[in-house]
Formats: structure tokens, C-alpha cells, sequence
């Protein structure tokens, strides 16, 4: 996300600035669904529930669900950077 945000000549410090950068210059103008927008939400909810969440868990298949999102949103941001890179 902060890849393509560079190509609109944004950077941000901090996750929640990257995310709410990444859906202000990219969801909300429709060049990626608003689909993304609602993963990337639950991804970094689920990342954080992992490295600080003591007492709560992310479960086998919820990782492996988020894997595969992850996945498809950085194949997609890798295809709309493709023209910047070659």
C-alpha cells in the first residue's frame, strides 16, 4: 500500500495513516474495490489481536483466510504498479 501511494506522492509513518491514505487516494476513487478496504480492516484488526491479544486468538482458518486476502490485494496493487516500474 505504501508503494502505491508513492506513486501519488503520499507517505505516511504509521499503519492507520497508511490505510487511511491507501483508502482515501485508491478505494474511494474506485481504482481498487471497496472490498479492500473492509479487508485491510480486518487484517490489521487480526494482525494486532495476534502480537498483542494475550487472552484472544486468530484461528487456523481465519489466518489462512487472511493469507489468501492478503494475497490478492498485493497481486493487485503489484499490477497497478506494474506501469511505474517498467
Amino acid at each position: 500500500m505504501q508503494a502505491a501511494l508513492l506513486t501519488k506522492g503520499r507517505t505516511y509513518s504509521k499503519h492507520a495513516g497508511v490505510i487511511s491514505g491507501f483508502s482515501e487516494n485508491f478505494i474511494k476513487a474506485g481504482t481498487f474495490p471497496k472490498s479492500f478496504g473492509e479487508a485491510v480492516q480486518r487484517l490489521r484488526k487480526d494482525r494486532e489481536l495476534g502480537d498483542y491479544g494475550y487472552q484472544l486468538s486468530v484461528t487456523s482458518e481465519e489466518a489462512s483466510n487472511d493469507v489468501a486476502t492478503a494475497s490478492e490485494i498485493v497481486d493487485s496493487i503489484l499490477k497497478y504498479l506494474h506501469p511505474f516500474v517498467s
